[in-house]
Order: structure tokens, then C-alpha cells, then sequence
């Protein structure tokens, strides 16, 4: 669901440097949904009141954004925040400044989510007490010992272009090759994983951290949900984790430290590097999904062909001009690795809790299906309400109209928006003159700015508020707010 989108300052200066602040705060124990709404709204406030843009996604128990303004109004922002709730006055905001006017988000989007890290453990998550967090330079060191593994827990075309390297004689390094989050807990199952972690010193690392947090949480709940025999067979000795992730690591070791290659990051940079130029860090580990030439800038949207996998691939620059997706494969692809395959890994079972067990299956009476409201086939032969979604945030009824093959422009066009925050979203409502046309929009494939639009027939009555039938949508700008005096954080 998204709570709250808006589009990006229109009077922001698109040349100046601008700043970035990625961080994140677990909540436990989880708000309830009433403070949860709060938090929701106050963020969505906030970046209004700072000309923040970016995404975010915000869960009861947890917290995960990358955003980006004016260095000063970030600054702002993210004071305002550790005043929002006593979980953030902990909460490690990460800014980097000076950067680009390009690596700016557009608007500032944010979504109301279950699970911030894809687990599937939403209805169950573990305590978060597993790991004890190490500052860079204590896990540099711990890096070093023997008897010790570390473990990325990123997907694997992340690893592919950067990873720590751990130095002669000190921890074994672990890649599970996961191609999402989803397989990390049943990679964590497997026994071949919990032998090779068994009375070790287990490290762990991420881009952040808060990848970190859930998984080292999932590792410390399996232990201690052991009998005391198999903890002392199987156990890991300890789970440590470096605080800010691979960002900070990477800040305190500006030549790299133990790190190599390149970080993958999820907004405009596309990848961090070590500040420093380095011939031992500064090295490309990645090849071209392509040629196999080195290559570890992940650009053009490429994508695995492989049905089950479809993860992002790398592709050089000299061949972007000429592959098609459904050529390439992945790195896991390539080595016949079946990570993605739905038998790939055994089922993972949360840990036994005291609740009593489950009503049988045979005795619960399953909830009634939701109502699709969209659909591809006529709900009536009669049919001539369309639903159109995928559009821009910003446009006009009569480019929507013309969008729509044999669309008279006089029909009427409902702008479909939000219900808490009254934003639009991206769909509206057409109540086209007769069944054939209605038809023809569904099976077209159509494309309005260069975005191919969702078609369906709609189900159900539209809104009635007159507002919602304008000729554009309701759009809530963002006000661009300039400071008078730097202020420290």
C-alpha cells in the first residue's frame, strides 16, 4: 500500500549537491496500529515540511528509508524524526553529502508494508536479540580471528560485485547464493549450514545493517529454542554484526580494509566504492552476463531469462547495444545453481513456542475470499467501466483519453486515491460509451509515457466526490524549504 506519495520540489535548484540519509529502527515491541498510522502520517509530514524526496517502507515493528534533499533540510528532517518516538533516538542516520543533483529521488514515496526483509516470517518474526554489534574497527578485527565464519546475507548478484574478504588465517567467508530474502531462512535450515556454524564465531554483514538484524534474530531464536545437548553440538559460539553495515565500514576504511570490489546500492548511486584508490579493494569481481567480460556496474535493467530466477544481471557497456534479456543468465544460472527452484531448500519451520496447538485444519472455517475488483473478462455482457492503472502522477484527462484506442472524449474519468492520505496513486476509473470499446481498451496494450498502462474491467461502484472527476488528479506538491543557518546534527 502506499501511504504517501508526492512529487519533488518544483522550485528545487536541480544543479546543486544534495545529500542522502539511508537508516533504519526496529521497534520492539512492534507499535500498535494506532501509533503505527501516527508514524506513518508524521513521516509523510515531515518530508513535506523538508523537500525530502524518496522511498521508504514502513512496517509496525520496523523502519527502512533512502531519502534525499538539501543537505541542511536533511539535517532537519532527521532531527524532527528522533523527536517522533523514543525508538529513533538510537536510530544511526547514515549521510553521505556533496553528491550529484542527479542521485536526487523525484518525490517522496512511502509504503505501508508487513515485512521490511522479505523473510515470509511476518506473522511470526524472532526476538530481535541475536547478534552483538561490533563498531568497523572491532569487526575488522574480529575479522582476523580463527575459528570464526562471516556470512553475507545479501542476494548473491549483490555479492557478485563486491564482498569482504576476510585475511589469510582469520574467518571463513560464506556465501549462501540466495537470489532473494525468501531463501535465506531455508538456506539457514539446511544441516550442511548449521555444521558449518556450529561452535563458531558467526559475523555477519549487509549494505546497512538491517538485513543483518533480522537474520542474526532468526540464527540466535533456532539456538536458543534448542535442547542444551544440541546448543553445545550445534550452536554457533556467538553472532556479532558491524553496526551501519558495509556504509560505515566502508566510511571508517576509506582504502577499503578487508573489503573488495564494489557495494550494489538501491537508489541513484547504484554502488559505493572505497574513497581512497586502492589496487587491493579497487578491483572488478563481476563479469558481463554477456561476453564474461569484467563488468560490476549493474545498468540498463537486465534481467535473468530464466523463468524461475529473473534477477538482475550484469551487462558491459559494449554489449547493452545488442542482447536481449531472455539470452543472459545469471551467475547462479550460469554454475547450474537451483537456489530459485521451489525444492531447492528444505521448508524452514519457525521455532516451538509455548501457544497451544493449532485448531484442525478440518475444524476451521476459511475466510471468505477477497472480491477482485479488476478483472480481464466482462463481469456483464454490458460491461463499460475500465480500470486503468500504472499511470503517471502527473497528467492531464485528455492525454489519458487519447492513450485509449476508440475512447470518445467526453467519457468520464475518476481519479482513484488513497483513502488515508487523499494522494493519488497512479489508477483511475473510465466509463466508457458502450461494451465494444470497453473490450478493445482491455485486450490493447497501451502506453502512456513511454509506461504500459494495467487494463481491467472494474468491478463495483466508482467514488462519488466531484473532486475525484477534474480533468487532472489531485496532486500534493511539496514545498521546497531553505534554511536561514546551518544547524548541527
Amino acid at each position: 500500500m502506499v501511504f504517501g506519495k508526492t512529487k519533488g520540489p518544483p522550485a528545487l535548484d536541480r544543479k546543486k549537491p544534495c545529500a542522502i540519509v539511508l537508516f533504519y529502527q526496529y521497534a520492539e515491541p512492534a507499535w500498535s496500529e494506532t501509533e503505527h498510522r501516527r508514524i506513518l502520517r508524521a513521516m509523510v509530514r515531515l518530508g513535506r515540511e523538508h523537500g525530502i524526496t524518496g522511498r521508504g517502507r514502513i512496517a509496525r515493528e520496523d523502519v527502512n528509508c533512502t531519502l534525499t534533499g538539501e543537505s541542511r533540510s536533511v539535517r532537519k528532517f532527521c532531527q524532527a524524526v528522533r523527536a517522533l518516538d523514543p525508538y529513533f533516538e538510537d536510530t544511526d542516520f547514515k549521510i553521505t553529502d556533496g553528491l550529484d543533483s542527479r542521485a536526487e529521488f523525484k518525490r517522496l514515496t512511502l509504503r505501508k508494508t508487513e515485512e521490511l526483509v522479505g523473510y515470509g516470517l511476518a506473522k511470526d518474526p524472532p526476538a530481535l536479540k541475536g547478534a552483538t554489534h561490533l563498531g568497523a574497527r572491532e569487526y575488522h578485527t574480529a575479522l582476523k580471528k580463527p575459528n570464526s565464519v562471516v556470512i553475507d546475507v545479501r542476494n548473491q548478484y549483490e555479492t557478485e560485485i563486491g564482498r569482504i574478504v576476510p585475511p589469510v588465517g582469520g574467518a571463513e567467508l560464506i556465501d549462501p547464493k540466495i537470489r532473494n530474502s525468501h531463501e535465506f531462512p531455508k538456506w539457514l535450515a539446511r544441516p550442511e549450514t548449521q555444521e558449518r556454524l556450529a561452535g563458531k564465531t558467526v559475523l555477519m554483514y549487509c549494505t546497512g545493517g538491517i538485513r543483518c538484524e533480522r537474520a542474526s534474530a532468526l540464527l540466535g531464536a533456532a539456538s536458543s529454542n534448542a535442547s542444551a545437548a544440541d546448543q553445545l553440538l550445534s550452536s554457533p559460539k556467538e553472532i556479532l554484526m558491524v553496526r551501519g553495515g558495509i556504509d560505515r565500514y566502508l566510511r571508517e576504511f576509506p582504502d577499503g580494509g578487508f573489503w573488495r570490489g564494489a557495494n550494489y546500492l538501491f537508489d541513484k548511486r547504484f554502488e559505493q566504492r572505497p574513497s581512497r584508490v586502492n589496487p587491493t579493494s579497487d578491483v572488478v569481481l563481476g563479469e558481463c552476463a554477456s561476453c564474461g567480460a569484467k563488468c560490476d556496474e549493474y545498468r540498463g535493467r537486465y534481467a535473468c531469462g530464466e523463468a524461475s530466477c529473473k534477477v538482475p544481471v550484469l551487462v558491459c557497456a559494449r554489449c547493452r547495444r545488442s542482447p536481449t534479456s531472455s539470452d543472459l543468465r545469471c551467475r547462479l544460472c550460469r554454475d547450474g545453481y537451483g537456489g530459485a527452484r521451489k525444492d531447492a531448500f528444505p521448508t524452514y519451520d519457525p521455532p516451538p513456542t509455548t501457544t497451544p496447538p493449532p485448531t484442525p485444519t478440518s475444524a476451521i472455517t476459511p475466510p471468505p475470499k477477497k472480491k477482485r475488483r479488476v478483472v480481464v473478462e466482462p463481469p456483464a455482457s454490458d460491461a463499460t467501466r475500465v480500470f486503468v492503472g500504472n499511470l503517471p502522477l502527473v497528467l492531464e484527462k485528455r492525454a489519458l483519453v487519447d492513450a485509449l484506442p476508440g475512447c470518445a472524449y467526453d467519457v468520464e474519468v475518476t481519479w482513484l486515491v488513497d483513502r488515508d492520505s487523499g494522494l493519488f496513486y497512479g489508477s483511475a476509473i473510465v466509463d466508457v460509451e458502450d461494451a465494444s470499446t470497453a473490450a478493445t481498451i482491455v485486450r490493447a496494450e497501451c502506453r502512456l509515457k513511454k509506461r504500459k498502462l494495467r487494463l481491467g474491467y472494474f468491478k463495483g461502484d466508482a467514488p462519488t466526490d466531484p473532486a475525484l472527476r477534474a480533468d487532472r488528479p489531485p496532486v500534493v506538491y511539496v514545498a521546497h524549504t531553505t534554511l536561514c543557518c546551518p544547524c548541527a546534527f
